[in-house]
């Protein structure tokens, strides 16, 4: 069965073009951005007047969404150190080595902060729980910040290369 000429110069082709694969850089963007979101809805849990939800809701709710955010940091965190891309940034820019190295290290901070924290969200007083939530994501934004900025060099290093 062929198609018509009125099909073929139809406004909806038979064919749609398959979207370009995403490169790694790009997925990690991507990721550093749904974080920003993930921790921006923390904060504004955190910056809720006192006594808007039932306290132990709150706990609840900051608990879940700090566990979401263990939870994705954890397989981010390993493709950006598993042979991932800043080892590919650091083979061709090995003077970078130092920063990577520093913001591996972070890695295992971020990490034990969280955890630390969910394991205290029961035992902190709720103003001391207000504080720590806008300080860790903070932590957490400047760390992503500083491999965002890793990130988007070595990209604009790539395609100064392809020029």
């Amino acid at each position: 069965m062929g198609y018509s000429s009125s099909r073929i110069l139809s406004s909806d082709p038979p064919f749609r073009a398959l979207p370009r694969p995403e490169k790694r850089e790009e997925k990690l963007l991507r990721e550093h951005e749904q974080l920003l979101l993930f921790l921006e809805r923390l904060c504004v849990l955190a910056r809720l007047k006192e006594g808007f939800f039932e306290e132990s809701y709150l706990r609840g709710v900051v608990r879940s969404d700090l566990r979401a955010i263990h939870d994705f940091l954890g397989p981010h965190f390993a493709r950006e150190e598993a042979g991932g891309y800043f080892a590919d940034i650091a083979a061709r820019n090995p003077n970078l080595t130092p920063k990577i190295e520093a913001l591996h290290r972070e890695h295992f901070t971020i990490g034990g902060e969280i955890e630390e924290l969910i394991g205290k969200l029961n035992v902190l007083p709720p103003a001391e729980m207000r504080l720590r939530i806008p300080a860790l994501a903070g932590r957490i934004r400047e760390h992503e910040a500083k491999e965002t900025a890793l990130l988007q060099g070595a990209i604009e290093m790539d395609v100064g290369e392809g020029d």
